[in-house]
């Protein structure tokens, strides 16, 4: 492990010692990463080594950094830890769970997988923190899940650590899965909801 990612590593222990003392409640994504932001500062000793996303540009404007790292088809990653020599060597993500009901595990997948195919020369942390105590959507089936999307080099911290136990999680999945085998489209179907809650219904019917 390089110092960049015990450093990381480090951060995310401090965060969620701060959010269990009561001293950080995290709202957003950039919530999370502003605080790791602060406690890589404090770990590393400079901040010419963390990287965040840029919210414009053009790729060429990091050409100093080495490896694929394009900005327009969001290559980079939430947060990037570079070596010396402008090396690229820890990829982050973060992914915030609101304080909802909705699931948000598709994108958790996509996380995972963006680092797999975008970074697998670099070490690889995928940040899950979920802000609802009460309704902790991850059980252990989908954190199994993540890491078979993963790479081996990929370590997934999350928040809570006590994952779900409620029954109705795998209830609900052979649900889904005895509709798709008896033939329903669930593509089909959001795209027919995000249709009628943009025009209504008759233009979902359309």
């Amino acid at each position: 492990m390089n110092v960049y990612s015990k450093a990381l590593e480090h951060a995310w222990s401090l965060l969620l010692d701060w959010h269990a003392a009561g001293k950080f409640a995290p709202r957003s994504e950039e919530d999370i990463q502003c605080f790791l932001y602060y406690a890589l500062v404090s770990r590393l000793g400079t901040a010419k080594k963390i990287l965040t996303k840029p919210t414009s540009g053009k790729p060429e404007k990091l050409a100093w950094l080495k490896g694929k790292l394009q900005t327009g088809d969001m290559h980079f990653p939430d947060m990037l830890l570079v070596g010396e020599d402008g090396e690229a060597l820890v990829a982050i993500e973060i992914k915030y769970k609101r304080v909802t009901r909705s699931t948000i595990f598709p994108g958790c997948i996509t996380d995972v997988e963006k680092l797999k195919k975008h970074h697998s020369s670099r070490s690889q942390y995928f940040l899950l923190f979920d802000a609802n105590p009460t309704h902790i959507f991850m059980d252990d089936h989908q954190l199994e899940k993540l890491r078979e999307a993963a790479s081996l080099n990929c370590q997934i911290l999350y928040s809570p650590l006590t994952l779900s136990t409620s029954r109705y999680k795998a209830l609900g999945r052979q649900s889904v899965e005895k509709q798709r085998s008896d033939g329903v489209d669930f593509v089909a179907r959001g795209k027919a909801g995000a249709r009628k809650a943009m025009f209504g219904t008759a233009a979902s019917d359309a």
